[in-house]
Parts: C-alpha cells; structure tokens; sequence
C-alpha cells in the first residue's frame, strides 16, 4: 500500500485506506470560513442579511447597496443569495 500527501485543495480526516477527498466549494451566496488544510475540510457560510457573494471561494461577503435616485443597478451588477 502506497500513501501519498493530500494536495491541491484535497483532505483526508480518516485513517485507513480512503482517497483523499475534494475540498467544499463554497458556491455563489455563501463565503469561506474555514480554509482547508490536508487534514480537514473548507467550511463555508451563507452570507447574512444584506451582504452578498457572487463568485465562487469569496473569504467575505460585500454589503448590497442600494441605487439612489438617479441611479439604477448595472447589468450583471446585482449578487445571489443562497
């Protein structure tokens, strides 16, 4: 049996014969709170009330903000909620 380091955003939190696993993807609408390291998981969040996150892996969450008058919200400008 051969054991190998578990790199490249992968984990094992077991002992025994398992491959090492994929870390979480904290999708769209959540953000990161606990990195990975090669003996445990990514942990993610939903963002809070108010706060957004529109890509993949984001540590925070950006406040919304609102379009004043005279304003109004760019294409493709908005976040996702989860």
């Amino acid at each position: 049996r051969i054991c190998e380091h578990c790199v490249n955003e992968t984990y094992s939190d077991t002992i025994g014969d398992a491959p090492c696993l994929d870390f979480e993807v904290c999708d769209p609408g959540t953000f990161v709170t606990v990195n990975g390291t090669a003996s445990e998981n990514r942990q993610c969040r939903q963002c809070p009330n108010g706060r957004f996150s529109s890509v993949e892996g984001m540590q925070e969450c950006i406040p919304w903000q609102s379009c004043g008058i005279g304003f109004g919200l760019k294409p493709g400008g908005g976040g996702m909620f989860k």
